[in-house]
């Protein structure tokens, strides 16, 4: 297969990509297009926007890209007019003005300083690559567009190839050499993620691999072979092609569920002169527009995206207080403590944060505040460079920073100063002295001196694995505004789509109910007169939704639902009645009475009572009135319940919607203990020196072992302020195991060890 590979890539010369009109030509079609855009936007500074507009033009016709161009611009505007929210960008795509105002992208990248050669230029090796993001849910409609338009012939799947891995590959030679099973999954037990590729490795490193293969060297020696051979195929998750003739000219293809697909990956498409086209989905997006419409139900208010004002102090404040749970991206306990730290003042500010939150530039977000904090002690190697680098203090945070300082300092084009970064990036040694040497000339041909060109090579080179793309992090920090927005002025709805979005995560759902709490909306157990599906809003109050009732399936969800149209639950026993006649079982019920949803038919009765007479009850159903009430009145036990069996039933609330309606968990013991901490500042406390002291109820434990055997426990504690997880390292395990129980109340010390992560101590036990 390689060889008729590298055969069709020989024979391959030019870019065969669809022709978007075949009765005009691309050219003058995208030019236009372009310049209507120009006028659209009512752009400033018209003179600099249409030089950039005219270079970009003319490397995107030198490249033959124009029908790229359209075709893309097509299938987004598709998308917007059918009400199908596409993403601001998605790499570095923003930073072309033709993306922007063909409508592709929503980021200006003029004024937020994007740089087009770094998204395409006459010298790149590689095709362009417009990646888009679009609602999760509903870009299956853009890929049926895009197939409908262009016809199947000429519009294909990229196939992908699931190969063999260590384990996969002994389990499949043993059933052929008919070797026992239970030997088979004893040796591949031994197979780690360091071997998954390397078997002959594993027999030389492991003793007792190696006792294995004394045993069966044909299994391993075989084995061994057919290590990465394509197993079984699947269809790329977001990848299609388009091509300027049918595609069978060109590869062969398959059917696969009626859906043709290359035989060839998704890597040896661009060498075929074929571009892959990535139809993204981001659930974002969706949540976003849920959000939107719900707001536009509740408040008869229409929201729009391009509405949301940009930079708004209030909403800036809010992220910079730590708020920032259901923030796209910002979400964690790391992240949430740098926002705090950095206190964005802007969208790019939150761009800076997610292009440092990430291993390797994380090392320089120390120097990042300390400069940010005290600008004035910045020391610049020269004002060109302070140009480049005051709105980041001093640190290279972007990859397109770097193409600047290259470009200022040799004297280069975007286009070479894109090269440079990719080459030094990618550490390729061989060309790395020469490159040194070139920009040590061209630096010094340009009026640096020979030590200030080496420090300033020097500079660059240390920041070459950190930069990030700032298209692509400003794209995303766009992202996160609107939703960080979103929350600050419609909370309610925020928090009601969150729910609804994760209804099958109980740990999810606890924290968006505390953040609920939090933001002081109210929150209502499940209601078998008024829940829906998913969480709703009712009265300015958020009601359970059933499926977010764990083990409640949506068919019985949708059986309850059309029941309800045609009867009003009158009271536990007539709607029992309802249920037991149209085949809803006992199971079902009992987990509608122990979640709550039941709550308001018990008539002065308890959840406990009418669990325990509700077979007798289900039984006798067949003998009730219209009316509610029995013919033959069944056998009742009206027995009180013990403090036990009520306490239990609360945790079955809680084990069912994940969150505890029931008192306030710190009343218990708020004279005994009066903390100044709680979870919402503890969440912090990983990066924060010193112990802090808190008081919470485990509200779950699960206890695991490590790989050397050593046991220890992930909590799950909650308080008004939020339910966290934390982790309890085995030193710390081994003194506390044996006190710790779920719903127990307890005064934690919370210190920062265990490298940064949170380590728990409980010294006093409620």
């Amino acid at each position: 297969m390689i060889e008729t590979i590298d055969i069709l890539i020989e024979q391959q010369k030019k870019i065969n990509f669809v022709k978007f009109n075949e009765s005009i030509d691309s050219k003058t079609l995208l030019n236009q297009m372009v310049m209507d855009g120009l006028k659209k936007r009512k752009i400033k500074n018209d003179e600099i926007y249409l030089t950039r507009a005219n270079t970009e033009l003319d490397v995107i016709n030198k490249m033959n890209l124009n029908d790229y161009f359209l075709v893309v611009q097509d299938y987004v505007n598709y998308a917007k007019k059918n009400n199908i929210y596409v993403g601001p960008g998605r790499g570095s795509a923003a930073g072309s003005l033709v993306s922007f105002l063909l409508n592709i992208t929503g980021i200006d990248p003029i004024a937020n300083d994007l740089i087009f050669e770094r998204f395409l230029n006459e010298e790149r090796e590689t095709m362009p690559d417009i990646d888009v993001d679009f609602e999760d849910d509903q870009r299956y409609k853009v890929i049926e567009y895009i197939f409908d338009k262009y016809t199947n012939a000429r519009t294909s799947y990229i196939i992908t190839f699931q190969r063999m891995k260590a384990k996969m590959a002994l389990t499949d030679v043993g059933r052929i050499l008919e070797i026992d099973l239970k030997i088979i999954k004893m040796i591949t037990g031994l197979f780690g993620v360091q071997y998954e590729t390397d078997i002959m490795g594993a027999v030389k490193k492991n003793l007792k691999i190696k006792e294995y293969y004394d045993k069966y060297p044909q299994l391993f020696n075989i084995a061994s072979k057919i290590i990465n051979f394509p197993r079984s195929i699947g269809i790329h998750p977001a990848g299609i092609i388009l091509c300027g003739e049918e595609i069978t000219n060109i590869l062969p293809t398959i059917m696969i569920d009626e859906k043709i697909i290359t035989q060839f990956e998704a890597e040896h498409m661009e060498p075929l002169g074929l571009i892959k086209m990535d139809i993204l989905g981001l659930s974002n997006l969706t949540i976003i527009k849920e959000i939107i419409n719900l707001i536009k139900e509740n408040k008869s208010y229409e929201l729009k995206l391009e509405d949301i004002e940009i930079d708004n102090e209030n909403v800036l404040k809010q992220m910079s207080n730590g708020d920032t749970v259901g923030i796209f991206q910002l979400e964690s306990n790391g992240m949430t403590n740098l926002i705090r730290k950095l206190k964005p003042k802007n969208v790019e500010e939150i761009s800076q944060v997610l292009a440092l939150f990430r291993p390797g530039p994380m090392e320089n977000i120390k120097v990042f505040l300390e400069n940010k904090n005290a600008p004035n002690n910045i020391q610049y190697i020269n004002q060109q460079f302070e140009k480049v680098l005051k709105k980041t203090y001093n640190i290279v945070v972007y990859q397109e920073q770097m193409m600047e300082l290259i470009k200022i300092i040799c004297n280069y084009s975007y286009a070479k100063a894109d090269i440079f970064r990719r080459i030094i990036s990618k550490k390729k040694i061989d060309q790395l002295a020469l490159l040194k040497k070139d920009f040590i000339n061209d630096a010094i041909k340009n009026n640096y001196s020979e030590e200030q060109s080496n420090k300033i090579f020097s500079y660059i080179e240390s920041f070459a694995d950190y930069g990030f793309n700032h298209s692509h992090s400003l794209s995303y920090a766009y992202i996160s505004y609107w939703m960080a927005y979103l929350k600050y002025y419609y909370p309610l709805e925020f928090i009601t789509v969150l729910l609804t979005n994760n209804n099958s995560n109980v740990d999810k759902v606890n924290q968006y109910i505390e953040e609920a709490k939090s933001l002081s909306l109210k929150v209502l157990p499940p209601s078998i007169k008024l829940s829906k599906e998913e969480f709703i809003i009712k009265n300015d109050a958020i009601i359970f939704g059933l499926n977010a009732i764990k083990g409640f399936g949506i068919s019985k969800t949708q059986q309850i639902l059309e029941l309800r149209k045609k009867y009003d639950f009158k009271n536990y026993n007539q709607t029992i009645s309802v249920f037991a006649k149209n085949n809803i079982g006992i199971s079902t019920i009992q987990l509608l009475i122990k979640s709550g949803t039941f709550d308001e038919l018990l008539e002065n009765k308890s959840r406990f009572f009418l669990l325990n007479n509700l077979e007798n009850i289900y039984n006798a159903s067949k003998l009730l009135t219209e009316d509610g009430n029995f013919i033959i009145n069944p056998q009742l036990d009206n027995s009180e319940p013990t403090k036990e069996i009520l306490e239990e039933l609360k945790i079955e609330q809680f084990n069912l919607l994940g969150f505890d309606f029931s008192i306030n968990q710190k009343q218990v013991v708020l004279d005994e203990y009066r903390g100044n901490n709680n979870l919402v500042n503890l969440a912090f406390a990983s990066m924060n020196e010193g112990k802090h002291k808190v008081l919470a109820k485990i509200v779950s434990i699960k206890h695991i072992n490590t790989k050397y055997g050593a046991e220890m426990a992930f909590i799950n504690a909650s308080d008004e302020s939020k339910t966290i997880r934390i982790t309890i390292w085995p030193p710390v395990y081994k003194r506390i195991h044996e006190i710790i129980k779920e719903n127990g109340i307890f005064i934690f010390t919370i210190s920062n060890e265990e490298k940064g992560m949170i380590g728990l101590d409980a010294n006093k036990y409620i």
